[in-house]
């Protein structure tokens, strides 16, 4: 294995994020929600270990620009507009994914809506539309590519949750519900998967520093970040990049034996059984 020690990244933090060239050369992946932080350094990890990309994004423009970032370093990317919680939607960028690139083999589900609203102010409209963003867009979307992967005998389903769920914060009651439930549906999906090379698994980061999480505290951000590093075994906040290493390795041809699992990416903040 080659290792290369990778410095462009403004969001590394402690050693520079590593990665494995060729690592997942001849594959193709697609990444809901692929524009925001985690995703898009999700999307340029797999990038740049090989994979052919495509960039899902509510926000078309800038899962586009993503797109051509990647295809002027020399990778193969495609952008597109999607709204992941319509399935003709989602039917209608798979088939053109799958037929421009051949096949799919990874499918990151990185949609999320995260926001402050107290528990006693919630309506249920907006409860739904939390529920619809956290957790529906992953049923979607898995409910199309799974028969496309068992049919193939090979894929790997990673989807992004939040150790936010163990703490009960008020405030994310929608947001922690949405992110509790991909966990359960992604065990279902590794039963379903298992006994034909299809694995899927659970990204569960801490408090990662993106321009999502920075906005959400506001004038608190600061704070936040030193009160939860202090927790943590591993005293400080985590960047992007920490997050697509997770990734890059469980969708990754060596965790063929890995599924229906939780994987914790917080510094060491919660320790799980």
């Amino acid at each position: 294995m080659q290792t290369v020690r990778n410095t462009g990244d403004a969001n590394d933090r402690g050693d520079a994020s590593e990665f494995w060239p060729g690592r997942y050369a001849g594959q193709s992946a697609l990444i809901v929600g692929g524009t925001g932080g985690i995703g898009a350094a999700a999307a340029r990890r797999l990038a740049a270990e090989g994979a052919s990309v495509g960039i899902l994004d509510l926000n078309g423009d800038a899962a586009q620009t993503l797109a051509q970032e990647l295809s002027d370093r020399g990778y193969t990317a495609l952008g597109y507009a999607l709204d992941a919680t319509d399935p003709a939607q989602v039917a209608r960028v798979f088939d053109d994914f799958e037929t421009r690139m051949g096949k799919i083999d990874v499918l990151v589900n990185m949609a999320g809506l995260y926001s402050h609203i107290e528990f006693s102010a919630m309506t249920l409209d907006v409860w739904r539309k939390y529920i619809a963003i956290n957790l529906d867009i992953t049923f979607v979307t898995t409910h199309d590519v799974l028969p496309r992967m068992i049919a193939r005998g090979y894929g790997r389903i990673s989807t992004v949750s939040s150790a936010s769920i163990a703490l009960g914060l008020t405030e994310y009651a929608g947001y922690i519900a949405g992110k509790s439930g991909v966990i359960g549906l992604t065990r279902v999906l590794a039963r379903l998967g298992g006994g034909h090379n299809v694995t899927a698994n659970t990204i569960m980061p801490g408090l990662i520093e993106t321009s999502v999480s920075k906005a959400s505290y506001g004038s608190h951000w600061a704070s936040v970040a030193e009160q939860t590093a202090a927790m943590q075994s591993v005293p400080r906040i985590g960047g992007p990049e920490d997050i697509a290493d997770g990734i890059a390795w469980i969708c990754s041809r060596q965790a063929r034996h890995i599924t229906g699992q939780v994987l914790n990416i917080d510094g060491g903040l919660h320790f799980t059984d």
